[in-house]
């Protein structure tokens, strides 16, 4: 029983550099994570994609549905990346159709495998200053001023930790 449990814990580790995209369009999600709300909130010139635990399918159809009505999703202000930044719920296909200035990633502070670095290389990768969570709350403002005062409160400091190696 322990030694099928170490081996269960090895991972397969890849290398990532800027111009590979590792992103694949496998899905495993589940039925229930592939039917979650997907929100477009739009306020002026400000778009923010909330995705909930979508998988990759579901994302896609999103997609799909936002292209039919026109809507364009690569200019969003705001990008909720699905699953706690899951390599299991975003795609390469999904993330042709996607771009933000910003992306948040809601992701338990002890988590190791969230978010995952493959996303998080690709969010870099496409220019986006993306943040996770980590046990900690984030707003997103326009209005910066309106935090400037408030204690406890400040900018978000975004990560640009790119990483060699990621799992595949």
């Amino acid at each position: 029983p322990i030694f099928q449990k170490v081996i269960s814990t090895v991972k397969n580790w890849i290398n990532d550099n800027i111009s590979t995209n590792l992103l694949d369009d496998d899905d495993s999600t589940s039925a229930k994570n592939n039917s979650s709300t997907v929100i477009l909130l739009s306020d002026d010139d400000k778009k923010v994609l909330f995705t909930g635990d979508v998988g990759k399918r579901g994302l896609e159809k999103a997609i799909d549905y936002a292209l039919g009505i026109g809507v364009d999703l690569k200019n969003l202000y705001l990008f909720d990346v699905p699953h706690h930044g899951s390599k299991r719920n975003l795609g390469k296909t999904a993330m042709q159709y996607i771009n933000a200035v910003y992306a948040c990633i809601s992701a338990s502070k002890d988590s190791e495998k969230h978010p995952a670095k493959k996303v998080t290389n690709h969010l870099l990768k496409m220019d986006i200053k993306w943040t996770a969570t980590k046990g900690n709350a984030k707003c997103f403002s326009s209005e910066a001023s309106y935090f400037e005062n408030r204690e406890g409160w400040g900018p978000i400091q975004y990560d640009t930790t790119f990483h060699d190696q990621v799992e595949e």
